[in-house]
């Protein structure tokens, strides 16, 4: 048994040899995380080596505990509240988000929320979106939204929302959102979850507005709760762009 000096030269080493490349000579212990999380993005479900889940387990909770935001703190009007900050950050009960029709991207440390949800929660994320793409025939349809659990995260849940993606955003393709937004808030409503927050910062590879998408989201979102009567505390997630969803669409008079 090989020895090692810490768990991230383990977890590396594990990782290097499974995918039978050499291990790089002079990393620096930031350089030593950031392959990992690579290697961990790249990595195709199933063969889970345990000692490394053991270790990759707790090297991703112990990141999470970090700068964690307290959405207790938060000033909610009509149980509504906005907040700038990393929708992963929050310590809600669950976090909806968007993803494409086949769940959890391959690329090394792409930027985008599905990605992200892998590096951050560890490799059960990339198992449980894997087994839902077999489910689907890996083409999950637009409109759907599925739930998955998250332990290593400050979140219980992830529920992501299939969108569409589009040319030019059409009635249809509108449609497609809201059944998205509406069939997450039965999922969360039936976990009895009493926080949660729904990402409105929408990326690129999309192509929706992110204007029309936040007035989509919200709007139905805010119906839904009205039309059930369900008391949760929703956060929505935003970036500088949409500052404007404050006064026009949430009716708050503070962004945290």
């Amino acid at each position: 048994m090989k020895n090692f000096d810490n768990p991230i030269d383990e977890m590396l080493y594990i990782l290097i040899k499974e995918s039978e490349q050499e291990m790089p000579d002079g990393l620096s212990d930031s350089d030593k995380c950031w392959l990992i999380d690579s290697l961990v993005s790249v990595r195709s479900p199933g063969g889970i080596n345990s000692r490394f889940k053991e270790l990759h387990d707790k090297y991703v909770k112990d990141k999470n505990s970090v700068g964690v935001v307290d959405c207790t703190q938060f000033i909610f009007k009509k149980k509504l509240a906005l907040t700038r900050a990393d929708i992963l950050d929050l310590n809600v009960d669950a976090v909806v988000c968007e993803t494409l029709d086949y769940l959890g991207l391959m690329n090394p440390n792409l930027k985008c929320i599905d990605n992200r949800l892998v590096i951050r929660g560890g490799l059960d994320v990339r198992e449980q979106c894997n087994s839902v793409n077999i489910e689907n025939g890996y083409l999950c349809r637009p409109g759907s939204s599925f739930c998955i659990t998250t332990p290593n995260l400050n979140c219980g849940y992830v529920v992501k929302m299939v969108l569409p993606r589009v040319d030019s955003l059409v009635r249809y393709d509108i449609d497609k959102i809201k059944l998205c937004v509406t069939s997450a808030m039965d999922i969360l409503k039936s976990k009895g979850v009493g926080s949660f927050a729904i990402n409105l910062a929408l990326d690129g590879m999309f192509n929706i507005s992110k204007d029309t998408y936040a007035r989509v989201v919200v709007t139905t979102v805010v119906d839904y709760m009205k039309k059930s009567k369900w008391k949760s505390n929703c956060v929505f997630v935003i970036d500088s762009d949409l500052d404007w969803v404050a006064g026009d669409l949430v009716k708050v008079k503070r962004i945290h």
